[in-house]
Parts: structure tokens; sequence; C-alpha cells
């Protein structure tokens, strides 16, 4: 039985992307460890651990920006609203509830 996510890292999870989107990768929870993954693909890009620091992270060894720093930025509401990789702001994209959308006639 695979592990339950921890409820601390539950609202991390989901898709990110660059303001011009030229990438997308989501941070999931995958083998009991927190990792951001190509959305469709088996292989993990980067598998992160606690910093020791709320919403910060170091990306683990072994992955191609190890030793790196991860940190969240929240809104004063305390949802996710993106993530600081390397030297690179990805923003969490929020999903589209079905009455969020506008039909045009």
């Amino acid at each position: 039985m695979p592990a339950l996510t921890p409820e601390q890292y539950k609202p991390l999870l989901g898709l990110y992307a660059p303001a011009d989107m030229t990438m997308l990768v989501r941070l999931e929870w995958r083998d009991g460890k927190l990792a951001f993954v190509e959305p469709g693909s088996t292989s993990t890009l980067t598998e992160i651990e606690p910093a020791g620091f709320p919403d910060t992270f170091t990306a683990a060894a072994g992955n191609p920006l190890s030793g790196e720093t991860v940190r969240f930025r929240r809104q004063a509401s305390g949802r996710v609203e993106s993530v600081f990789v390397g030297s690179v702001t990805l923003l969490r994209l929020d999903p589209v509830a079905q009455d969020d959308l506008v039909v045009a006639d």
C-alpha cells in the first residue's frame, strides 16, 4: 500500500509552470517523498526534502538540481501561489471548476 501524503504537504501538491508557460511540472507525493514530475511521465525530475524551515526544501542528492533551495510562497490566505526552484519561479496552476468556465454563444 502506498504511503499516504502527510497533511502538511497536501497544499503544496499540484501543477506549476513559469509565467511564460514554457514547461509544466507537477509536485506529487511519490514513493513516500515529494517529487516534481512531468505530467504523463513515470520518471521523477527532482525529489525534494524538508530543509528545517516552513515551506523550504532542498533538492535531494542525485537530482539535476541537487542541493538547490526549493521555497514555496503563500498568499495571506495560506494558499500556495508559487515555488522558487534554483533560479526559477514557478506559478501554481489551480484547476478550473466547471462552473467557472464561460461558453461564448
